[in-house]
């Protein structure tokens, strides 16, 4: 007997990829990723969240990838006023840079409202909490908690889920309702607003997006599924799931003065700095942790699924040549040989 958890990655629009993924995984396993018998736990962090989330709601990763490719416009919904926008863009006519400011990381409010991802999370979960999913599989997603009340400690790493936990740092998660669970895991730092969490008069306060900890959501999920009962580790099984590698870092040329690099750089101000450095640069080292630690421990327990972006996209970016570049590093995914090994391992999944 095997515990097949799959485990999604943070990325924002990026997620478009992991639907697709998983879509296409499902037609060449021959199983379908919603089925109990198929999927024993779901976890995520930020766009993974929100997708563990769908599906644990049985919402088919067809379903999900259209979501992705025609909602964009719906979930980042502008947060700038226009005096603001007017501003930059004079600015802008001094220091080209300055238009970095309406792109992405918001520098004095969060860059979107999360009004639109609240209306599309409501349609996926309804009123459901943790507590309603089956107690003998998993869903768990991560957030970052700013201040829990009454609570010694300041900012700390949670995971929301279905199972009552000796040590959980907020009690019993399973009261929390999943669309808590949907917007505080995708809250991004700047990008987003940070979402607060009340269950009945209680208030667990406000809590940020878990890929700041834990990008890739694996081991999260796994302790879950241990600390329930549910599986040992001889019995865990892992499709793991990255939202895009690609090659945007910050290179050696930009640090002609390392001393003169200050905030308004790791918010990609200076020119040959992508937008929202500090923020992509936790999440992705993140994930990549979580990646080498879990594989291994795992060995050929888990596969890791990851495309190679051609090009960058941004945790925001839903234009055509987005969706084209997210496409394309699908596609070459499935062209490769990790692809047949994939396939082959989740093979093994159907009931």
């Amino acid at each position: 007997m095997t515990f097949n958890l799959l485990a999604l990655d943070g990325g924002g629009i990026r997620g478009y990829m992991t639907a697709r993924i998983m879509q296409r995984l499902e037609q060449d396993a021959g199983v379908s990723l919603v089925d109990a018998g198929t999927v024993n736990g779901y976890c995520g962090t930020s766009t993974g969240g929100l997708l563990a989330i769908a599906l644990a709601n049985a919402h088919t990763p067809e379903f999900l990838a259209n979501l992705y490719r025609t909602k964009a416009d719906e979930i980042f919904l502008s947060n700038d006023s226009k005096e603001f926008v007017w501003l930059v863009n004079i600015l802008s006519w001094f220091n080209p840079n300055v238009k970095k400011l309406t792109s992405g990381v918001g520098v004095f409010d969060s860059q979107y409202r999360a009004d639109g991802l609240h209306k599309i999370a409501k349609e996926l979960v309804g009123s459901n909490t943790f507590g309603d999913f089956d107690q003998n599989r998993v869903l768990a997603v991560n957030t970052a908690a700013m201040k829990i009340p009454g609570e010694a400690e300041g900012w700390t790493s949670t995971t929301f889920c279905n199972h009552k936990l000796p040590r959980s740092r907020i009690g019993d998660s399973r009261l929390i309702a999943q669309i808590d669970g949907a917007l505080s895991t995708s809250a991004a730092p700047s990008y987003f607003p940070p979402h607060h969490v009340q269950v009945g008069s209680k208030s667990l306060g406000f809590f940020a997006d878990g890929g700041l900890f834990a990008n890739n959501p694996v081991m999260n999920g796994i302790t879950v599924a241990k600390s329930a009962g549910l599986a040992t580790d001889d019995e865990i099984r892992v499709i793991s799931i990255g939202t895009g590698l690609d090659t945007t870092g910050i290179p050696e040329s930009v640090f002609r003065n390392p001393r003169s690099f200050g905030v308004l750089d790791w918010l990609g101000f200076e020119k040959g700095v992508p937008p929202a450095a500090l923020l992509n640069m936790t999440m992705t080292t993140s994930a990549d942790n979580m990646t080498w630690v879990s594989s291994n421990i795992l060995g050929d327990k888990m596969v890791r699924l990851n495309p190679v972006l051609p090009s960058p996209v941004a945790l925001d970016g839903h234009s055509n040549s987005d969706f084209a570049s997210m496409d394309k590093a699908v596609d070459d995914l499935i062209a490769s040989p990790a692809w047949t090994t994939a396939v082959d391992f989740a093979k093994t999944w159907a009931p």
